[in-house]
């Protein structure tokens, strides 16, 4: 046997493997295989082909930032929201427990531990959230949301520090790449909703009083979603050939935002859209060229209103009914009970609050993931983990802050789209569940602002593209650097 050959053989695989990774075709095959593990409701097809794929990149890859795509779109393929319906599956996560420690033993080499600026702030939030209730809460309420809290703190924390220690920093375009992975994800649950709502049947104007469950989410779910995704198309337009499909792609989510009847995601959806339109033409290549782009994608956006102009009436009357509810209904869906709740609980207990183990007494349900639902960032802080917990997120929204608008008082452009996500997201926590939701919402919001850390960093590389595909490198203007003559 010639060890030789089979270990060229070996690098050749690893060599192709690494550049496949990189294109949008790799991209797309991922969530293909995601969505028809959904729409086919085949559970160990989209299991065993998605770990499957996740394995081969582990052993082969020296960059976790690949895997993007495979973890963050893996709950697309859930289809009920009965979990207890893919427990018989669990045997499929042993190969991929098996690949994740060859990937760190090949990768920890030689590595020097990087902890990263989100690191001591997601640290508080697990002190404050492991805190919570202290001396209050009864202890089997403790231990049942005890998973919930271990996976908000510390599961997070985890996979910040994946992101911050894996990720391969050779002057890749990372935020171009983790952007185009996000608007595709954006594109899957975009046509997941489309296809629910088809199924349903309904006329538009019947679609207030619809539940649109995809089984992993909720229109509100699907929302939140949509804000992290549709900004990116933005920001790929800044800085990609073909800059009108871009827009045009995020304005399909936007609109598929709408769809959802969420009235909060809608409300800072669109204020977080519109600040992006203008980021998306202030941080163009061609400001000029930029305008036209808009021009056309509003063009054809009017086209189609005009062609399905009874649909268009149906879904606003619909949206106008949400919203203009009868006398002596509430439009806040009870949130202001629970928020004089949260109050009244933070009164009582100020320093640590009632614990995630709070079983409440109105409307917030204490359901699968064993919490109870205040419905807002500010509330939940409150009422469950109390002046320790305020101080906490204050610090961690703080540095996030901080590093935004760092970003963006040094032009970088990655950093304006983090802040129309910031708006999205964040605003829309403040009157929801986000930010309470470890997989994919935190989860994701840390990976996120790792990368936008390593934009700031290696801004030089905004648009360039080292050692990647050459579609990738195609799409990416480089500037020249301007000469100066004596």
């Amino acid at each position: 046997m010639n060890i030789q050959k089979i270990k060229g053989g070996f690098n050749a695989v690893q060599s192709k493997i690494r550049e496949f990774v990189y294109t949008d075709l790799y991209i797309a095959m991922v969530l293909a295989i995601v969505f028809i593990g959904w729409i086919s409701e085949c559970a160990p097809f989209g299991f065993v082909a998605l770990i499957l794929s996740s394995c081969v990149i582990l052993v082969f890859s020296d960059d976790v930032l690949p895997l993007s795509v495979n973890a963050f779109g893996a709950m697309l393929m859930v289809y009920t929201d009965s979990l207890e319906e893919f427990a018989y599956l669990w045997p499929t996560f042993i190969p991929l427990g098996i690949a994740i420690v060859i990937f760190v033993l090949r990768n920890v080499k030689n590595k020097k531990f990087t902890f990263g600026k989100m690191f001591f702030p997601q640290i508080a939030v697990s002190v404050a959230l492991l805190m919570g209730g202290v001396g209050v809460v009864a202890k089997e309420n403790y231990l049942t949301a005890l998973p919930t809290v271990i996976a908000l703190g510390i599961g997070v924390l985890a996979v910040y520090l994946l992101f911050a220690n894996f990720v391969k920093k050779d002057g890749k375009d990372y935020a171009g790449y983790f952007a185009k992975t996000l608007l595709y994800i954006g594109v899957a649950v975009s046509v997941e909703l489309i296809v629910q709502i088809a199924s349903t049947g309904l006329e538009t104007s019947e679609w207030a009083s619809a539940y649109f469950g995809l089984g992993w989410g909720n229109r509100n779910n699907v929302a939140t979603i949509l804000c992290f995704t549709a900004p990116m198309g933005l920001y790929l337009s800044t800085k990609r050939k073909y800059n009108v499909l871009y827009i045009a792609v995020a304005m399909f989510e936007y609109a598929c935002l709408v769809m959802t009847m969420s009235r909060g995601g809608i409300l800072f959806g669109a204020i977080g859209g519109v600040v992006g339109l203008v980021f998306s033409i202030l941080n163009a290549q061609n400001r000029k060229k930029q305008l036209v782009n808009w021009a056309i994608v509003w063009a054809i956006i009017l086209v189609i209103c005009l062609v399905w102009l009874d649909e268009l009436k149906g879904l606003l009357s619909a949206i106008n009914e949400r919203v203009d509810v009868g006398e002596g209904e509430d439009v806040t869906s009870g949130r202001f009970d629970l928020y004089k709740e949260a109050w009244a609980l933070f009164k009582q207990h100020p320093m640590f609050g009632a614990g995630m183990g709070y079983i409440g007494t109105e409307a917030g349900a204490f359901n699968d993931m064993s919490m109870y639902w205040f419905h807002s960032t500010l509330f939940q802080v409150l009422g469950c983990m109390g002046i320790l917990g305020v101080l906490a997120y204050v610090y961690f929204y703080a540095v996030r802050v901080w590093l935004v608008i760092k970003g963006m008082k040094k032009g970088n452009k990655f950093a304006f789209f983090i802040f129309v996500v910031t708006i999205g997201f964040d605003g829309y926590s403040m009157i929801d569940t986000g930010t309470m939701v470890p997989f994919p919402n935190m989860m994701l919001l840390l990976a996120l602002t790792f990368i936008g850390e390593l934009a700031l960093e290696d801004d030089k590389h905004e648009c360039m593209i080292d050692g990647v595909s050459a579609s990738l490198m195609k799409e990416c203007y480089v500037r020249e650097p301007k000469t100066v003559e004596n």
